[in-house]
């Protein structure tokens, strides 16, 4: 389990000899159960990215804490795997040494059997020698699950993976993603823009207020399972979550 209680940051820069304060995130405080997938969503600039460098250990918080079974994060961890939503692939390595990168302490046989078992989990199994320049963006994008997941962190964040793919790869991706995150059984945070995204895909979502971000609502998504059937989207349920996702944000109409 992921307990955040009271998580805070404030970035302080010095402009011209003066000290000025930006509040980016305000006392956020909520917990994600093992298996769940938690959607975090909210307006451009509330935090949710910053959010998320900071459960990775990536950014400090200034104030509150965040533990994961107990134990308080304070640096990045091989129990937290992080897919950015710039794919971020090492433009010289193949794809099978993408997926190896953070695989350096275990032999080189185990090092193949591993990233081939995570190659394989994402349909790239002919793909291990091509370089990041010869595949679709979607494909990879696999790459970068298949990296975070080669390490097998306890939790994977998710940063808008989906936001540099055409909206039919996105479709056809998150299906993927979904039967990928049943299969292991992943803790997953999942930040996004995207409404139907993240009740489609999401057990809750965190809908977090402009800057700076604060909890503003959580809401269960009470969907039948599994969810890579697009009728899904067809349901009054999930039409009813999405007006209460746009009221919460402040698109509603009135």
């Amino acid at each position: 389990m992921i307990e955040i209680d009271e998580v805070t940051k404030r970035f302080r820069r010095n402009n011209s000899g003066k000290q000025t304060e930006l509040v980016v995130l305000e006392d956020i405080s909520f917990n994600v159960k093992d298996g769940e997938l938690v959607s975090i969503i909210g307006p451009s600039g509330c935090g949710k990215t910053t959010f998320l460098k900071i459960i990775a250990g990536l950014e400090p918080k200034t104030k509150g804490s965040i533990r994961l079974n107990g134990k308080e994060i304070s640096s990045a961890g091989k129990d937290r795997g992080l897919v950015f939503q710039t794919f971020n692939l090492f433009p010289w390595m193949n794809v099978q040494e993408n997926v190896e990168f953070g695989l350096y302490e275990l032999s080189p046989k185990e090092r193949s059997e591993r990233s081939s078992r995570f190659i394989k989990l994402v349909g790239l199994e002919s793909f291990e020698k091509y370089h990041p320049h010869e595949l679709s963006g979607g494909m990879q994008q696999r790459v970068g699950i298949a990296r975070a997941l080669a390490i097998e962190p306890e939790v994977l964040l998710l940063d808008e993976p989906l936001a540099n793919v055409d909206a039919q790869t996105a479709e056809k991706l998150i299906d993927e993603f979904l039967k990928i995150f049943e299969i292991t059984k992943k803790t997953v945070i999942y930040v996004t823009h995207n409404m139907d995204e993240a009740i489609y895909a999401s057990d809750r979502i965190v809908v977090l207020s402009a800057r700076p971000g604060k909890v503003k609502e959580i809401y269960e998504v009470n969907l039948p399972k599994p969810r890579w059937n697009y009728e899904i989207r067809s349901l009054p349920e999930f039409g009813a979550l999405r007006y209460k996702l746009r009221d919460s944000l402040g698109l509603a109409m009135k």
